[in-house]
């Protein structure tokens, strides 16, 4: 299952839930991601498996919690699914600095050949244009 979907609503659905994490700690997984299932769930989840649980939209009762970088730093201005809780707003300073890069590369102080570039020893350069001549490079 994909997209924003919450799941485990149902009885059914909730089974599956339960079957599928009990099955990945049979093969053997060291831990279960429990991505937008009611709370209840992933407490329930949680308690029945002897691995730990990282709940990402399951409520406050998984063993961990995970967010996905960008929903927590509110780099986009997308869906926001309802578990997640934006601390900053980092679209408004990323789509800034996007606008002073290109800004720069298009009046050319970006880069700077001084601060911002590697250079070559002027021995070696002469040395490397020589040897392209050599390669019949038209220089």
């Amino acid at each position: 299952m994909s997209g924003y979907k919450v799941q485990g609503r149902s009885v059914s659905g909730a089974k599956k839930v339960v079957t599928d994490a009990l099955a990945l700690q049979e093969a053997g997984a060291f831990a279960v991601l429990v991505e937008a299932v009611p709370l209840e769930l992933g407490k329930y989840v949680t308690d029945r498996l002897k691995i730990p649980t990282i709940g990402i939209g399951a409520g406050p009762h998984t063993s961990g919690q995970v967010l996905v970088y960008d929903d927590v730093m509110g780099t986009w201005s997308g869906h926001k699914a309802k578990f997640v809780r934006r601390f900053a707003n980092m679209k408004e300073v990323r789509d800034n600095g996007v606008q002073r890069y290109c800004e720069a590369v298009k009046d050319g102080s970006f880069p700077d050949p001084e601060t911002e570039s590697y250079t070559m020893d002027k021995i070696e350069w002469a040395k490397f244009m020589e040897s392209e001549l050599l390669d019949g490079v038209s220089v």
